[in-house]
């Protein structure tokens, strides 16, 4: 039988998955031996930045910009291009010269909005395709701190759920970002990851089983 997690991957996969988590600022050793069952929860596993809820303690990362966030945590633009990950987003419309001199508190609800889809779009798409929205992302939304979740394997039994949650219930748009770590995920049919912040989830290997399939935890 195949191992497990961080065992089952390749040495250069082990070795970039160490490299990640150092440069997020996670204890890598520590990360390595969390391995989590939702069977053994009672209830939605969360992990939030609130430390007396969440099943993983984060670690703290400050991020001045959004090309940093995008080199610690985000999609590289090199597996968008390559096709190697489907970019499935809606981009928004590129940002007119014109706003420039607009405030951060004098901007339309419409223009937060397209800020906000430009700034995930950077995270998990192709940043070149919203590179006109670095200067007012940067201006609205950095410096700031994110929090990083890390752990081996995650598996996810049909009937329940692992919840990506800010601290302050319902606060989505006001919750700084997140970025998940695992080697290994594994939701069967009934299963599910919900996210109600702003999150980035990188995953050496992912896997989604059919109706009657069980994750071999």
């Amino acid at each position: 039988m195949k191992p497990k997690g961080f065992a089952g991957l390749t040495p250069k996969q082990q070795e970039r998955y160490r490299a990640r988590l150092q440069q997020l600022g996670a204890n890598v050793d520590e990360a390595l031996k969390i391995r989590i069952d939702t069977r053994d929860f009672r209830g939605p596993v969360l992990l939030t930045s609130d430390l007396k809820r969440t099943a993983i303690i984060p670690s703290f990362l400050p991020v001045r910009s959004v090309a940093e966030l995008k080199q610690g945590g985000g999609v590289p633009d090199s597996e968008i291009r390559s096709g190697g990950t489907q970019d499935t987003l809606t981009y928004p419309p590129p940002w007119e010269s014109r706003y420039d001199k607009l405030s951060p508190n004098n901007l339309t609800p419409e223009l937060r909005k397209n800020i906000r889809a430009a700034l995930r779009a950077w995270m998990i798409g192709d940043s070149a395709r919203v590179s006109s929205y670095e200067k007012i992302i940067n201006a609205v939304h950095f410096p700031q701190a994110v929090w990083v979740f890390s752990g081996d394997t995650l598996c996810v039994k049909a009937g329940t759920s692992v919840v990506i949650a800010p601290s302050t219930p319902g606060s989505y748009t006001n919750a700084n970002p997140y970025v998940v770590n695992f080697t290994e995920v594994c939701i069967e049919y009934g299963g599910q990851i919900q996210f109600q912040v702003p999150t980035s989830m990188n995953v050496a290997t992912m896997t989604r089983l059919a109706q009657g399939a069980s994750c071999d935890c």
